[in-house]
């Protein structure tokens, strides 16, 4: 068994939180160009009008998911130069991904 303290479990933490936020905002990213270059390949949104608004409401849904992204690579890069989570980081986080996850249900 180690002698890892508190500041270093916290450190660990942060590098864990930091590559959870750089992969999503990769992934997210790379979806969100996959899924407009699908609509705008065979151009149905540009025609139908039930299509623009589900492109649009998909795309609002990745923007709230690149930010909850951005806000979590923040805190844990906040969270391996201090080892102490930043609260109201992991409120918003949980907040922008809310209303993605909100959004994409109403779509």
């Amino acid at each position: 068994m180690t002698n890892e303290t508190a500041l270093e479990r916290g450190r660990r933490r942060g590098w864990l939180a930091l590559c959870a936020g750089v992969f999503l905002i990769v992934f997210v990213c790379a979806v969100w160009i996959w899924i407009d270059h699908i609509f705008a390949s065979n151009g149905s949104a540009f025609s139908d009008a039930s299509s623009m608004r589900l492109l649009g409401r998909l795309n609002v849904a990745f923007g709230l998911l690149e930010i909850a992204g951005l806000i979590g690579a923040v805190n844990g890069w906040m969270m391996t130069r201090s080892g102490k989570p930043n609260i109201a980081m992991v409120v918003a986080l949980v907040l922008f991904a809310g209303a993605a996850f909100i959004t994409i249900l109403q779509a």
